[in-house]
């Protein structure tokens, strides 16, 4: 009997696989019809809206949120933070409001007392400079916060990360043929999904939820709700059919997410809670800073013989900055300086955000080489290639580039940095300028965990159960194509069921994982099935 092993056919046999398909579920999106936690309406719904502080950094000095409950159409009011609470970014909720129609929450909402006593804040997430001078007032000769600036609510506002030299950069220095000086700096970047952070809560009884969340994480936020409501995980069920953005902020179950299932319990009635757009772009999650001064050198071949670096930035109210140890990124060089700062800020604190947080390190490392090249008087292109070596894949990133260069047409299009080119020439110059540039970038995603169940029904159509979500990477399309291909079997006869916790766990999507982690269980349980 010859021997049965689960694997992947040979990509030229394969009738979908590696074939341009439409996405299966790419009507209802277009058109409106697929249902985000956001449109779920369910009878009786009731429509909250968040109080937030208005001030980097405060106490709430008074909250009497009686106004509020008094208004006709008012059913649940939530206090996320009482009077003698700390708030130290914008946007941190204070109270939320639930009530019959939007409008009745955001009278509601206005209709709360609250009264602020602002502390010492920073936000110049740029300015070094100034946060270290605010360190210099406020930290004795030990390093530590003195009492009084404590009292008065100061923080420390700097911590330096690091501070590593490695071979002997200032004779590197004076024996190049170019030397390089640059300043260059990512702001912090919010999080902007289209979809807001947000849920719909339900109570079935006393201890049944049922959540339609907006979460890129659907098994394992049902403990995340049950833990402090007292529940078992089992008696909260999430849904997630589709959602709207994420890209690593929606991991987790969020304290608005907990006051609505609270005020739905309260009310007796669903709650529909989605933060409203300014404050998700305070709250929902950033994408750490990271500004640099660089001093880069190289050979005249090209070579960069040193690098030496500071660079800072801010995480929020934690500090932290772009990772330190990955820069400068993907390159090692032998001789080296490295110091990096982070500064704590009166801003909301950040988030994963797609591959955190290598655009930050490469934009701050390539730009700077890219600029060295431009001394040199050489193509940005060949200047990289000489310094493969000194990445780990130098023979991956070669083909790679060679085959970019082909593609776009680097050698027939690059030009010195200042001049026109052919390219904005024949757009009539002026001010519109067309040019190339080089980045090299790596990413140690794999496939994530994930299980499925599979159902083969009488008629031959087949449907998958799993528990994972379509972020926007086409879950429920690669599903369905790689059991069509397993079973030869047309994609109309294959129903994929993804987005609830009922289903068989399936990890979050996040670190470009998803389509590997949920392809290979339905691969084997397709074989598995056909044995």
């Amino acid at each position: 009997m010859a021997e049965r092993k689960v694997a992947w056919k040979p990509r030229a046999e394969n009738a979908l696989i590696g074939k341009r398909i439409s996405r299966i579920d790419g009507v209802e999106k277009a058109t409106g019809h697929a249902k985000y936690a956001a449109d779920i309406n369910t009878e009786s719904t009731l429509y909250a809206r968040v109080l937030t502080c208005p001030h980097a950094h405060a106490k709430v000095a008074q909250l009497n949120v009686e106004p509020a409950k008094k208004i006709k159409g008012v059913h649940a009011v939530h206090i996320f933070r009482d009077v003698g609470s700390e708030i130290r970014w914008d946007g941190t909720p204070v109270a939320a409001v639930a009530a019959e129609r939007v409008e009745i929450a955001e009278d509601a909402v206005h209709a709360i007392e609250v009264k602020y006593e602002q502390l010492p804040f920073f936000v110049d997430e740029e300015d070094l400079e100034a946060a270290q001078k605010l360190d210099e007032a406020n930290l004795d000769a030990e390093g530590r916060l003195k009492q009084v600036a404590r009292e008065a609510g100061h923080i420390q506002r700097t911590k330096l990360l690091i501070d590593q030299q490695q071979g002997d950069v200032a004779a590197a220095l004076a024996r190049a043929k170019a030397v390089h000086t640059g300043y260059y700096g990512i702001a912090t970047i919010s999080h902007m999904c289209l979809e807001p952070h947000g849920s719909h809560c339900e109570w079935d009884g006393e201890d049944q939820l049922n959540v339609h969340l907006s979460t890129q994480r659907v098994t394992g936020t049902s403990g995340m709700f049950a833990g402090p409501l007292g529940l078992d995980a089992t008696d909260v069920t999430i849904t997630c059919n589709y959602v709207g953005g994420g890209f690593g902020s929606k991991f987790a179950v969020d304290e608005w997410d907990m006051a609505c299932a609270k005020m739905a319990k309260e009310a007796g009635r669903p709650v529909r809670l989605m933060l409203d757009r300014a404050t998700e772009l305070k709250i929902a999650g950033t994408r750490p800073s990271g500004f640099a001064e660089v001093t880069i050198a190289a050979d005249d071949q090209g070579n960069i013989i040193a690098w030496d670096s500071h660079h800072w930035g801010t995480g929020g109210v934690r500090g932290g900055t772009v990772r330190p140890g990955q820069y400068p990124y993907v390159f090692s060089f032998k001789n080296r300086n490295r110091k990096a700062t982070g500064i704590a800020t009166n801003c909301g604190s950040n988030r994963a955000w797609r591959a955190p947080p290598h655009p930050q390190l490469c934009a701050l490392t390539d730009t700077a080489i890219d600029d060295l090249a431009a001394k040199l008087k050489m193509d940005s292109y060949d200047v990289f290639m000489k310094n493969l070596d000194k990445t780990p894949r130098a023979d991956v990133y070669a083909e790679e580039m060679k085959i970019a260069a082909k593609l776009i047409g680097w050698k027939e299009k690059w030009h010195p940095h200042g001049k026109s080119g052919r390219a904005a020439a024949e757009l009539g110059g002026g001010h519109v300028k067309r040019g190339l540039g080089m980045a090299l970038h790596h990413w140690g995603g794999n496939a994530h965990a994930a299980t499925c169940r599979l159902k083969v029904n009488p008629d031959g159509t087949v449907e998958s159960f799993a528990g994972s979500q379509d972020l926007g990477t086409g879950t429920r399309t690669v599903i369905a194509i790689v059991l069509a291909e397993t079973f030869g079997l047309p994609l109309s006869m294959v129903k994929v069921h993804i987005g609830s916790s009922l289903y068989p766990a399936s990890n979050g999507s996040g670190g470009s994982t998803t389509v590997g982690g949920v392809t290979g269980p339905n691969r084997r349980a397709g074989l598995e099935a056909l044995w």
